[in-house]
């Protein structure tokens, strides 16, 4: 599931690449890496759009739908670790505004 097709060539090699830049996003993802995700999807996306702005070999099509699959579900761990992120960072932030409000009553009943 997580493999590129098995065959040497150049299709082969593109989508290998590709994998393992999903990979190290989900890598950079649980480190909490946010600023590599971004730069690592850009790079990915440039080689997606290259790759699949041709009709993919027949060779190299054996492996497609597997490599399909595996990016899917490593996407979807990179957009499972950034929604747990963007909670965190909403939890932190309402907590500040519930401190900012605690410190303005705290100041209006010292008047």
């Amino acid at each position: 599931m997580n493999q590129a097709p098995e065959l040497a060539t150049p299709e082969a090699d593109a989508l290998g690449d590709i994998l393992s830049l999903s990979r190290a996003m989900v890598a950079a993802a649980e480190q909490g890496d946010w600023e590599a995700v971004t730069a690592q999807e850009q790079d990915r996306r440039g080689r997606i759009k290259r790759y699949f702005s041709q009709a993919p070999v027949v060779a190299a099509s054996a492996g497609l739908t597997e490599a399909v699959h595996t990016l899917v579900a490593l996407d979807q761990r990179v957009i499972e670790l950034g929604k747990a992120r963007r909670n965190q960072i909403v939890d932190t932030l309402r907590g500040l505004g519930q401190g900012s409000r605690a410190v303005r009553a705290y100041r209006q009943a010292g008047r």
